[in-house]
């Protein structure tokens, strides 16, 4: 009680339906929505500290693990003002080949397209279909700046495709899509 589970992957979307279908609705928290306090957990200031600089040393380490010269299949779904300001951080450490920019509006992919090129060289598809993207372009990460109710289906629908993603903020509106993101 409490764990996660090891959840649905690619070959079990169906059974995500009938919750994505009902909406992950919540009309009011139920009795087990209660938070309960937390067991006395004292923690030393020593012990604190050598946990804190463990993480930032950990933290820090992340780009020397990275393979020098690879470059990662990044696909953008919402290729808005937000979404462009992600995506140029992304190509600033020039580990990111962008292979497909996804947005409803015609005249914002082509755009962002433009400029994608302007910055790296790359001449990304453009799409107005997230899932037709995932498909085709088989992007390795996936950055979803789309508004915010769209944020927990695409999330769901990526990481069913196996690709690593960054999410905006709220990544959901409810628990209920919440924990379905996790368990994808």
């Amino acid at each position: 009680k409490g764990r996660l589970r090891a959840g649905p992957r690619a070959g079990q979307w169906p059974a995500l339906l009938p919750q994505l279908e009902r909406g992950f609705g919540l009309s009011r928290p139920s009795r087990r929505a209660i938070i309960r306090p937390v067991p006395n957990m004292k923690t030393s200031r020593r012990r604190f500290l050598q946990t804190s600089a463990a993480a930032t040393a950990a933290f820090n380490a992340i780009p020397l693990l990275a393979a020098p010269g690879k470059k990662y299949r990044t696909a953008l779904i919402g290729a808005g003002w937000w979404g462009m300001n992600i995506l140029r951080d992304a190509i600033a450490h020039r580990q990111c080949k962008v292979v497909g920019i996804c947005d409803v509006s015609e005249q914002t992919r082509e755009v962002s397209a433009e400029e994608v090129t302007d910055l790296n060289g790359d001449q990304p598809r453009q799409y107005n279909d997230y899932s037709e993207m995932l498909t085709k372009e088989k992007p390795g990460i996936v950055i979803i700046a789309t508004p915010d109710h769209w944020h927990a289906p695409i999330t769901i629908h990526a990481c069913l495709a196996g690709k690593d993603v960054y999410v905006e903020k709220p990544c959901s509106h409810n628990i209920a899509e919440g924990r379905l993101s996790v368990t994808a």
